[in-house]
């Protein structure tokens, strides 16, 4: 029996559900359709630090600076030993050694970033000459981390992946009024319809706001970043302290006296409970 018969490559039922659940508009396609190709490309901190690259638990994404599209990619290590240690693994994910890359402070490129095959890899073992590869294994720690891929998938596979289920082009926006800050004019009332169904429980740490005039504490997020997408499946609640903590963006939207006040006062009476409805014990 051959890998393929054994296990297969991808839960397609999983992958899908997951990408819906973070936004995605999935469809079995022919041809490329939303699909589009990310040349093999070098990467900088500065790719993340100015949001043309996000990388985050959920998967790694090229984002378009005009357009604000987003096409998941994948990163691998610019310079490799071939002869030595074979073929770079690929990143799928924000995993140890992705986060390793980010925290770090060199502004020499060590990753390259793709999402179709072959890839241009530099070779140590051949004078750096840069040469074209293809079936790059998986990180094993992405898989991990995702759970609905096989450890074995080559980037070849997971390219076949990605040609089949995608982020679908946007359809031009309507327009769409906002406030002053950015919110549609309705969105009191689907901030508060959204917490309501989810009896004011943070979806991360599992803290419950009983008291109805303390509902300022729990609050609903914008998955990715957009105000005016009001999908259901780009909202999440979340207590102020855990929204606080989301991002950069956040932590310095919540810098200010007044909201560290309220998390303050949030933490004082709610502290305690975080995390219980996870693991039964505190963090």
């Amino acid at each position: 029996m051959n890998i393929m018969e054994e296990e297969p490559l991808v839960n397609f039922s999983a992958l899908r559900d997951k990408l819906i659940a973070l936004g995605f508009h999935i469809k079995e396609q022919k041809g490329k359709g939303g699909y589009s190709e990310v040349e093999s490309q070098d990467v900088t901190l500065g790719d993340i630090q100015n949001g043309t690259l996000k990388i985050d638990k959920t998967g790694i994404f090229n984002i378009d600076p005009d357009t604000g599209e987003e096409q998941r990619i994948f990163l691998y290590k610019r310079k490799y030993n071939l002869e030595r240690f074979g073929k770079p693994r690929y990143h799928i994910c924000k995993c140890k050694t992705i986060e390793d890359f980010m925290n770090a402070a060199g502004a020499i490129p060590e990753y390259r970033k793709a999402n179709k095959m072959p890839v241009w890899v530099i070779d140590i073992s051949d004078n750096n000459k840069d040469k074209q590869i293809d079936n790059l294994p998986l990180c094993k720690n992405c898989a991990a981390i995702l759970g609905n891929i096989n450890k074995n998938t080559t980037s070849n596979e997971f390219v076949e992946i990605l040609k089949k289920a995608y982020k679908a082009p946007s359809k031009p926006r309507e327009k769409v009024e906002v406030d002053v800050n950015g919110y549609t004019r309705d969105w009191r009332e689907i901030s508060q319809k959204y917490r309501e169904k989810h009896n004011y429980t943070c979806e991360r740490c599992g803290v419950k706001v009983m008291n109805p005039f303390e509902s300022e504490f729990m609050q609903t997020h914008h998955r990715n970043g957009k105000k005016e997408d009001n999908r259901e499946s780009n909202l999440e609640c979340l207590c102020i302290k855990c929204h606080s903590e989301v991002d950069d963006t956040h932590r310095r939207n919540f810098s200010t006296l007044a909201q560290q006040g309220l998390i303050q006062e949030f933490l004082l009476k709610y502290g305690c409970e975080r995390f219980k409805g996870k693991s039964g014990e505190l963090f």
